[in-house]
């Protein structure tokens, strides 16, 4: 099984924001404990004017991303590479960028975006990122499945720090082109770790092992993936070890952080 070291985490959810740097941070009342009415400021202190036109999982990504660096700064961009869970995809951006060549205007803003990869775009030039990155678009396991490929990545030698995320993330406007069960406030949500192939002078320093298996019991009882990351995510910020079997939709496996001194 392998490993490597785990150095921040940051999460935007229904209930807050969170950070190994800035600790729980609650949403103000007029934010509605949705996640897409993040604010610029809340996690990302320089001038970013286009942060308000990104589509849903490009500000979420980009937010979970800017509170992962607001506290850690021991990585060398030009070795530091992305991976990125994303649930939902492009297909609702596909979907309205269709519409506007039908109508004969297309859209440049919703072309953009018409990748699942999208949200990396931002961030890797924001943080000048140019290590390797790679994108998961899928309904059953992304998180873990980001996870295992900087895990792998690191351990190939191809980068020495990657930042894994989670995003779940559609416009409210979008929903009916979806075809995903949306649940306003509950389906939008980002998760993020930096992790590392060596230990660092500052960070967290947890080992995270992985195991996983694409071949699970598609019949026993389900869990969200979601589910699993907030527990790793209370875990840490109460500097705590965490360790679980995780069984989701036919992918199975055995996630575990541990401190080390």
């Amino acid at each position: 099984m392998e490993h490597c070291y785990l150095q921040a985490f940051a999460a935007l959810n229904k209930t807050g924001m969170y950070s190994s740097a800035k600790g729980c941070m609650p949403w103000e009342e007029e934010q509605g404990g949705n996640p897409l009415n993040v604010r610029r400021k809340q996690v990302y202190d320089k001038l970013f004017t286009g942060f308000g036109k990104l589509n849903a999982p490009d500000k979420l990504a980009f937010s979970a991303a800017s509170l992962i660096f607001s506290g850690f700064s021991e990585f060398d961009g030009d070795k530091t590479g992305i991976t990125l869970g994303n649930t939902f995809g492009c297909l609702s951006t596909d979907l309205r960028y269709a519409e506007s060549v039908g109508d004969g205007f297309p859209s440049p803003a919703l072309f953009a975006a018409t990748l699942p990869s999208s949200p990396i775009a931002d961030i890797a030039i924001m943080f000048k990122l140019k290590g390797p990155d790679r994108t998961v678009a899928d309904t059953t396991a992304p998180g873990f499945l980001a996870l295992e490929n900087a895990i792998r990545i690191l351990s190939c030698k191809k980068a020495e720090s990657m930042i894994a995320i989670l995003v779940n993330g559609i416009e409210p406007n979008e929903v009916d082109m979806s075809f995903v069960n949306y649940i306003e406030n509950e389906c939008n949500f980002s998760y993020a770790f930096m992790l590392t192939s060596a230990r660092c002078n500052t960070g967290l320093n947890y080992t995270i092992s992985l195991e996983m298996d694409t071949k699970g019991d598609n019949n026993s009882q389900k869990r969200s993936e979601e589910s699993y990351f907030v527990e790793m995510i209370d875990a840490l910020m109460h500097n705590k070890e965490y360790s679980s079997p995780f069984e989701i939709d036919g992918t199975s496996g055995k996630v575990t952080l541990k401190k080390e001194d």
